[in-house]
């Protein structure tokens, strides 16, 4: 049997075992997808509404961690790609700050908002400032706007 394998006991602090959501938020930081999607058809644990003491969602470790496969799998399964944490941060904000541009690129797909502010009035465009997500930030609003010329708000037709 596998060492990550929902069935085998995961060691917790003090010898003690985990519980199946100790588990799935283990998996999720690690980006063990199959693990993920393994342990919540065994268990039933569910990997999209847990929440931890923070109010981080397993689709914001993952995206905190870049892991991509685990996103998607997430999203799929029905996580919530603006879902906040305790902070005001989303999944997005903790993909940005991280510099995680594929995992970004993915939440902004199925819907985050880039523009969302955490409790310090931060977006994740604004965090993502000199990260290598901070060019994918840019070319969504490019192609979400349609172009980057905001040309009725510079007018100076009065």
């Amino acid at each position: 049997m596998a060492a990550n394998s929902p069935d085998s006991a995961a060691s917790g602090p003090g010898g003690g075992t985990t519980s199946p959501e100790e588990q799935v938020f283990m998996f999720a930081k690690r980006g063990l997808v199959d693990d993920v999607e393994g342990i919540v058809a065994a268990t039933g644990v569910d990997a999209v509404a847990a929440t931890d003491a923070l109010g981080n969602t397993c689709l914001h470790y993952a995206a905190q961690g870049g892991h991509t496969a685990t996103v998607e799998w997430l999203l799929a399964a029905g996580a919530d790609p603006n879902a906040p944490n305790v902070s005001g941060d989303s999944p997005l904000h903790k993909a940005a700050w991280g510099g995680h541009a594929a995992a970004a690129a993915v939440l902004l797909a199925a819907g985050a908002d880039r523009y969302l502010a955490n409790a310090d009035g931060e977006s994740p465009v604004k965090l993502a400032a000199g990260k290598p997500s901070a060019d994918v930030l840019e070319e969504q609003l490019v192609v979400e706007d349609g172009d980057d010329d905001d040309d009725e708000a510079y007018s100076d037709s009065d």
